[in-house]
């Protein structure tokens, strides 16, 4: 597998885990491997995942003596502890957690190995960071027509996105490339931008659209459009 790396600690014991804190990615999940050490007390990796709605394995690999049990927890919550011995004598532990929702955003997973009730576990946990997509985009269009000529500002909303969307603005399919504004608040999950719109007696009935998207995410773009009506008023 690509982007494989061995770092282990000095008593043998790895933690592998699929993808890197500086590699994102990609579905399926076992496209990308990585092992990292383990036995750190309060070691966290971050794991950055490209889509929402993905897949992701990590897997423990441990060789002590006596064998310790190794499992899986979220919180005070045990996920897996179903761990084997491998020929070589190392005790591995798997756990795959498909179908990621936004609920799994910034969730913590615990590795966790005891080999006798007379010392500490030891523990490491993997952090989870998920790219996800714009769910809403709403423009705030007036309920009436505008005045050709007349400058006149209009606002398009976004929400849902991790990273923040990027916001762009359509007239009947072409991108308009000026005058407009962006801001972004509530930690950077509403973005609002504002187009200054100067409107012409040829805009009358042209299709305006917002467009969100999040690069990050493949194919994460939604839309919303409004008709425009212009007035027009002719001195004779």
């Amino acid at each position: 597998m690509k982007g494989r790396k061995h770092i282990s600690s000095g008593d043998g014991s790895t933690i592998g885990i699929v993808g890197t804190q500086s590699v994102i990615i990609h579905y399926p999940y076992d496209e990308i491997l990585g092992n990292f050490e383990c036995y750190k007390s309060f070691d966290i990796l971050n794991v950055l995942l490209k889509l929402d709605d993905s897949s992701l394995g990590v897997k423990l690999v441990i060789k002590r003596d006596p064998s310790p049990e190794v499992t899986w927890w979220r919180g005070t919550t045990l996920l897996d502890d179903s761990f084997n011995v491998t020929p070589q004598g190392f005790v591995r532990n798997e756990l795959f957690l498909f179908e990621l929702r936004r609920s799994d955003l910034l969730a913590e997973y615990t590795c966790q190995a005891t080999n006798t009730n007379l010392t500490r576990p030891r523990t490491s946990a993997v952090r989870l960071d998920l790219n996800l997509r714009p769910l809403e985009v709403k423009i705030a269009a007036p309920h009436y027509p505008l005045n050709a000529g007349s400058r006149k500002q209009i606002i398009c909303e976004t929400t849902g996105s991790r990273p923040r969307a990027l916001l762009s603005w359509w007239l009947d399919g072409k991108k308009i490339g000026a005058g407009t504004t962006d801001t972004v608040s509530d930690g950077g999950n509403l973005t609002v931008s504002t187009l200054h719109l100067v409107p012409t007696p040829n805009d009358d009935g042209k299709i305006l659209s917002c467009r969100a998207e999040n690069p990050a995410v493949p194919n994460s773009a939604i839309e919303d459009e409004w008709t425009i009506r212009v007035h027009c008023e002719y001195l004779f």
